[in-house]
């Protein structure tokens, strides 16, 4: 299966704390989260905060999460130590 990119990715380091992307307008109907190297937990809306109540990645995993297009959203993610 081809995969067509849309838009920016988005990269970033989190700590111990929560890290927040900046805000930006969904353009597809999915989303993939990557945690590499520890697990997180990510919140997804216009004034979100991530913690262990919230979705779950394991590290080294990846998760598919379906968005609605035209949303303006921010992602927030909480490591879990």
């Amino acid at each position: 299966m081809a995969h067509s990119p849309v838009g920016d990715s988005i990269s970033f380091n989190t700590s111990a704390t929560s890290a927040q992307s900046a805000q930006f307008t969904v353009q597809s109907d999915t989303l993939r989260v990557v945690a590499l190297s520890q697990n997180a937990h990510v919140a997804i809306g216009t004034t979100a905060v991530a913690t262990t109540a919230n979705y779950f990645v394991p590290a080294g995993t990846t998760a598919t999460l379906a968005l609605s297009p035209g949303l303006l959203l921010l992602l927030v993610f909480q490591l879990v130590v």
